[in-house]
């Protein structure tokens, strides 16, 4: 689909990620509001540190950043697996965002 752009549109949004982990990890497959999905996702973390994170790619593609979700949804599927509680892999994710946007944050600084 991604190769073929078949219903697979580029977004500069988080939006559609949360509710795709929401979904896959249990929490809301359908939403009634904006955000739900969201909101109910960070609402069903159960425990953190720093440690337990999702990994996302940021690659250079010429002169633009292109974040890829590739590994976020290996790491979700493998949890997934091991039957991983849904709090963590909300914690894990939200952590892989903070992770995300540290390092964009640190590419943005050396510019």
């Amino acid at each position: 689909m991604i190769e073929r752009k078949v219903n697979s549109p580029l977004t500069s949004s988080c939006g559609r990620l949360f509710g795709a982990v929401a979904a896959l990890a249990g929490i809301r497959l359908t939403v009634n509001y904006e955000a739900q999905a969201a909101i109910e996702l960070e609402m069903g973390i159960t425990s953190s540190s720093p440690d337990e994170v999702y990994p996302f790619e940021l690659r250079l593609e010429g002169d633009t950043y292109i974040t890829g979700t590739h590994p976020l949804f290996g790491a979700v599927r493998h949890d997934l697996n091991k039957e991983t509680p849904p709090g963590l892999i909300s914690a894990r994710f939200h952590n892989g965002l903070v992770e995300l946007f540290l390092g964009i944050a640190n590419i943005l600084q050396r510019a």
